[in-house]
């Protein structure tokens, strides 16, 4: 999958938007693994995956694609059950924004469409649990200079 087209700074390139924090979720940084191994309760977890990321406001996950993997986020909020989401997608040509506001809302990316997500509004963070249909983590493309964007290095709405 070609994903040169889109990138999240032209996606965000509204001059209020500038200021997001890029990052790539790693255990530890965000990334909750809760369910990973197989146990005799469940032997899909050598499939599926399933985890918890927590970003903070103005933090963006940048394009990136799966081409083997679907992927289901279910909203979470914050501690109060608050927060919005924005998802932005990448299918057909265009460019769709989708937003999750309300706790157990949930959004599909199938496999092979671009995405994107950024954690808006001023709550005190957004939290969403990611359900992947594979464990593979070689089955990930970012989109070009996404080293750049997450060293955090801004660049200027033009």
């Amino acid at each position: 999958m070609n994903i040169k087209n889109v990138s999240i700074f032209r996606s965000l390139g509204d001059p209020r938007n500038t200021r997001v924090t890029y990052v790539q979720p790693q255990p530890g940084s965000g990334l909750i693994l809760l369910h990973n191994t197989p146990t005799p309760q469940s032997p899909a977890a050598k499939v599926l995956a399933v985890r918890s990321l927590v970003l903070k406001p103005g933090q963006a996950i940048p394009f990136h694609v799966h081409e083997r993997k679907e992927k289901v986020y279910s909203f979470m909020g914050d501690q109060q059950g608050q927060g919005v989401m924005e998802f932005l997608i990448y299918e057909n040509g265009k460019l769709g924004s989708y937003f999750l506001r309300e706790v157990g809302s949930t959004l599909v990316i199938p496999p092979g469409v671009p995405h994107a997500l950024v954690c808006c509004g001023g709550h005190t963070f957004c939290q969403v649990t990611i359900i992947a249909s594979s464990q593979d983590a070689t089955d990930i493309e970012w989109e070009p200079g996404v080293e750049l964007l997450t060293r955090n290095l801004h660049l200027t709405a033009g």
